[in-house]
């Protein structure tokens, strides 16, 4: 067993567990002699933020006072108490997603009539491979189906967020 001199003497100089200014945008980690650093590093990374385009925050919040009646219904009926936590009008870079789940990734859409012509299908389609660079997975249902269905679009978004925590 190594007395606490030798302890000492095998800790590297001082001058290389100085810290220095990580890169821009990369959080601050300091350096350890044991080699922890990296699970700390690689928790930030996976803990990153998403893009925001804050030229969208004055119609995001007029988006959340004016709700449809199917996010109306959908948020108060259900999301706004799922103990999972979802937000409303969510800016991800520079799109706004109806709902999002940030601990989940995962973005609930509603989609009116004028989601259905050649033109909205394009950008929504467009608008799904945006999100899904950034790790965000898109569920999409329609209008109708939160009128009709409201049941079967719970549990269907309850069966998706289980399904991303399986250990709990």
């Amino acid at each position: 067993m190594p007395n606490a001199c030798e302890a000492e003497r095998a800790l590297p100089p001082l001058s290389r567990l100085t810290p220095t200014a990580p890169p821009r945008g990369e959080p601050r980690v300091l350096a350890s002699p044991f080699g922890r650093g990296a699970e700390q590093r690689e928790a930030e990374r996976v803990k990153m933020r998403l893009p925001k385009n804050n030229r969208l925050l004055p119609f995001a919040r007029q988006l959340r006072r004016e709700l449809t009646p199917q996010e109306r219904k959908l948020w108060y009926l259900f999301l706004r108490k799922y103990p999972v936590k979802f937000y409303r009008q969510k800016i991800i870079s520079s799109y706004i997603v109806d709902f999002y789940c940030s601990k989940a990734k995962l973005a609930v859409e509603l989609d009116g009539s004028q989601h259905y012509d050649e033109i909205g299908i394009e950008y929504d389609a467009e608008r799904t491979k945006q999100l899904e660079r950034f790790g965000v997975s898109v569920m999409r249902f329609t209008n109708f189906d939160v009128d009709q269905n409201f049941e079967s679009v719970c549990r269907t978004i309850d069966s998706v967020v289980r399904s991303k925590f399986p250990d709990a």
